[in-house]
């Protein structure tokens, strides 16, 4: 990964708030080897300097110790060029053009700049600084060909230059630096005067502070009005059940009430029922001491394990649902693990005897806290329907997670209830893609994924959702689509995430393909599409089988799209 300055982008920066700025910081973070040390947002002040160039600012300076530096500045939206005029227009997503400044001549000036500022400090004087300029444009296409007599293509960094942003960042230094590497310690005093003039910008601590805090809040679902209320009544009862739909925000609640219990000093047991779910809470709730986090069966085993007990699984329902929690009951005296709350995630899952183990881990079970979030539409692990609780149950009846259009789609299909409304985000359609075989769905996948990396989307912002389990998908872990490799988490560059509908429960992701809906899907099938479909916050893939379309799913859109596929 390059060296970055700042180490992450906040809002002192001006790339913060600039999507183009934005993404094209994270991709030369990600994508550019360590050797290169890119800084953003650089200004400088100088009196020393023309009174036309004295202040000023350039997007990124690209900084490589063997070969010099580049000054790059970044244009969003769709950029056209009029020769004729020698003028730069922009458009924005909403068709709206504005005239904007030429950026191969503010990154000129600041190369020039630059090269003058670095020329006034001691050991740099009488140096040749190689110097260069370029300009990037994360939101369109132009085709390799020159701009003009100062401007040639290799200096335009487009969409297609993103798409291997190491290669092209090579080939620019390359084509800027024709006469090699600099001698002897040139390019570390290089690097080092322009440290030192990112460094003249006065920074205070309290940005670090405010990056840590949005940093949290990034992470949950803005509490609405019905939200806060719910935390209210929380106050004021021990024992409740929160029942609320796919993206109602019942996790970050649980995670929010963990946090606060946390905080005034009580042992927390945040428990879900699938592991997948268990490693997202336990990333949110990181730094929480008093919280102990994770799914269920996990906790079995490990507590099993500190007393010195050992079981082998027996893969049939009865066992996991009555004998193994029934022998983890018969070990209660011999564990040491007591809390003063425990808070139930996804709790449509769990079977009656989890419910009875789970009481006796309550220090006072009396006056000990015990919360229930759970959507029963969600039941795909057959869990007990009917939950521990004495009072009626809270209701969450807002779907925050998911666009109106995504929503609208999941409430037609799964016959949701008037009760239940929607975000009112709007977002992009969501999409039908039919395949005649196993083959043809992986091709069709591959198809999506170029087109989403294509768009500037990351490998990390996508999940593929199935319906079978390793042993019978054609998604193994290990197989590669394209140039990703499919993993259940990502660890390394152009990995991407698969999983099944039923292991993904209680998790999103920005973009889902949801896959493997054919023939052999034959239970359960209102609830994995409702439960696939609620994961995407804002683009959704449904891939069908041909044979399957018409005989079992209602999507009525994918009627729509089949007549239009067919009439191209």
């Amino acid at each position: 990964m390059a060296r970055m300055y700042p180490s992450k982008l906040t809002e002192a920066f001006s790339g913060f708030n600039v999507p183009a700025e934005r993404s094209l910081y994270e991709k030369l973070s990600r994508e550019l080897p360590d050797d290169y040390h890119v800084f953003h947002d650089v200004v400088w002040d100088d009196p020393s300097l023309d009174d036309s160039k004295k202040a000023g600012q350039i997007d990124f300076v690209i900084v490589h110790p063997h070969y010099g530096l580049i000054a790059l500045e970044v244009k969003g939206g769709r950029c056209s060029y009029d020769p004729d005029f020698r003028a730069w227009t922009s458009m924005d997503r909403d068709d709206n053009r504005m005239e904007i400044s030429d950026p191969f001549d503010q990154a000129k000036t600041a190369s020039r700049v630059l090269m003058k500022l670095l020329r006034s400090r001691p050991r740099l004087d009488d140096m040749f600084i190689p110097h260069h300029y370029a300009a990037a444009f994360p939101d369109c296409a132009f085709g390799a060909r020159d701009l003009r007599g100062d401007v040639l293509s290799w200096q335009v960094v487009d969409q297609d230059g993103l798409y291997d942003l190491k290669t092209t960042i090579h080939r620019l230094f390359e084509k800027s630096f024709p006469s090699g590497k600099i001698a002897g310690d040139g390019g570390k005093l290089i690097l080092q005067g322009v440290k030192e003039i990112y460094g003249d910008r006065a920074l205070s601590g309290k940005v670090l502070a405010a990056q840590r805090v949005r940093a949290i809040s990034d992470k949950l679902i803005r509490l609405t009005e019905d939200q806060l209320g719910i935390l209210e009544v929380l106050r004021e009862h021990k024992r409740l059940v929160i029942r609320g739909c796919a993206g109602s925000g019942k996790t970050t609640l649980a995670v929010h009430k963990a946090r606060m219990l946390s905080e005034e000093g009580k042992r927390v047991l945040l428990v879900c029922f699938n592991q997948p779910l268990g490693w997202h809470l336990g990333s949110e709730c990181e730094g929480f001491e008093n919280i102990t986090v994770g799914h269920f069966n996990g906790f079995c085993f490990d507590w099993l394990t500190e007393i010195g007990k050992t079981v082998k699984p027996v893969d049939t329902d009865q066992w996991w649902s009555v004998t193994f929690p029934n022998s983890v009951a018969d070990e209660i005296d011999a564990i040491p693990h007591r809390f003063d709350a425990i808070i139930v995630d996804e709790g449509q899952d769990f079977k009656e005897a989890y419910w009875l183990l789970l009481e006796m881990f309550l220090a006072d079970p009396e006056r000990g806290v015990f919360y229930i979030f759970a959507d029963a539409s969600q039941n795909i692990y057959q869990g007990n329907a009917e939950l521990p609780m004495i009072s009626a149950p809270v209701n969450l009846n807002r779907n925050l997670r998911n666009t109106n259009q995504v929503f609208d789609l999941v409430r037609r299909t799964c016959e949701l209830t008037d009760a239940i409304k929607p975000s009112g985000v709007d977002g992009p359609k969501v999409e039908f893609v039919e395949y005649s075989n196993e083959k043809a769905m992986i091709n069709e996948i591959g198809s999506v994924l170029g087109r989403l990396i294509s768009e500037q989307l990351t490998p990390d912002d996508v999940v593929i959702l199935g319906t079978k389990s390793q042993r019978r998908t054609v998604l193994k872990y290990g197989t590669k689509i394209g140039p990703f490799l499919l993993v259940e988490q990502i660890e390394a560059r152009n990995e991407l995430v698969t999983m099944t509908v039923h292991r993904f429960k209680g998790l999103e992701s920005p973009v889902v393909i949801l896959c493997e809906l054919d023939g052999d899907l034959k239970y359960n099938l209102k609830e994995i599409l409702y439960i696939g479909m609620t994961r995407a916050t804002s683009m959704l893939f449904i891939m069908t089988h041909s044979k399957t379309l018409d005989s079992q799913l209602v999507l009525s859109e994918t009627e729509v799209n089949k007549k239009a596929n067919s009439q191209q």
